[in-house]
């Protein structure tokens, strides 16, 4: 492929992630103050909360169900799901 094409092909993904971002960015309340209204990128959310959840339920697979870790790294796992219900 030529060079040019190559930097085409670029020029259009960074021009259709742009247009993701735009049609995935919504405003969200930080809290349930009016005033406190942040830009979200949900693509974005959940592909933390993804990798989150990835890294606290190792605890979960491997069938470990007491202890202090577990319970802090379970409380951490809730808290990630929670949160992209409510996504």
């Amino acid at each position: 492929m030529s060079k040019q094409k190559i930097e085409t092909c670029k020029m259009h993904i960074k021009d259709l992630e742009e247009k993701l971002k735009k049609i995935y960015t919504v405003e969200m309340l930080k809290s349930k103050k009016t005033e406190d209204i942040l830009n979200c990128d949900l693509r974005e959310e959940l592909d933390t909360n993804n990798f989150l959840e990835s890294v606290y339920c190792n605890l979960e697979a491997k069938g470990i169900a007491e202890g202090d870790t577990y319970d802090k790294y379970n409380s951490y796992l809730i808290n990630v799901r929670n949160r992209k219900t409510e996504i």
